[in-house]
C-alpha cells in the first residue's frame, strides 16, 4: 500500500487541472466534485475538464482538489469508481460517522486518507 500512496502523491503533484478534473468527474460526478472542492457552480468543473479554465483561483479549493485527486487515485488501485463514490458520500466509522466528502470539504485531508487506507486493508473490525 505504501507504494500506492507514493504513486498517488506523485500523480497529484504532476497532474494538470484538466487531468484531475477529468479523473474526478469520471469517478464521482461533477456535482460531488464541485461540492467537495468548494466551487458554487458545477459548470466550473466542466470548464476544468474541457480545458477552458486552467487554474483554480481559491487556494483552499486548490488544496481540496489536490487532496481529493490523490485519495481517489490511491483508491482506484483497489476499488471501482462506484465504491469510491459510495465511500465519499457515506457515513464512515473511522471518521466518527462523518462522510469523507464533508471531511475533505472541511480540510481534514489526512483523516480521509487514513479512512481510505483502513477501508482498503479491511481494518474496520
Amino acid at each position: 500500500m505504501s507504494q500506492a500512496t507514493t504513486i498517488a502523491h506523485q500523480k497529484a503533484v504532476h497532474a494538470s487541472l484538466q487531468e484531475m478534473a477529468t479523473t474526478l468527474t469520471e469517478a464521482l460526478g461533477r456535482v460531488l466534485v464541485a461540492g467537495i472542492v468548494g466551487v458554487r457552480n458545477p459548470k466550473t468543473v466542466t470548464r476544468w475538464v474541457n480545458g477552458e479554465v486552467t487554474s483554480i483561483r481559491d487556494r483552499y479549493s486548490e488544496e481540496r482538489m489536490l487532496a481529493l485527486y490523490q485519495i481517489v487515485v490511491f483508491m482506484q488501485e483497489y476499488e471501482a469508481d462506484e465504491t469510491i463514490r459510495a465511500f465519499m458520500i457515506g457515513m464512515n466509522p473511522v471518521l466518527d460517522d462523518a462522510s469523507p466528502a464533508m471531511e475533505l470539504r472541511e480540510g481534514n485531508f489526512d483523516n480521509v486518507m487514513g479512512a481510505a487506507k483502513v477501508m482498503i486493508t479491511g481494518g474496520y473490525a
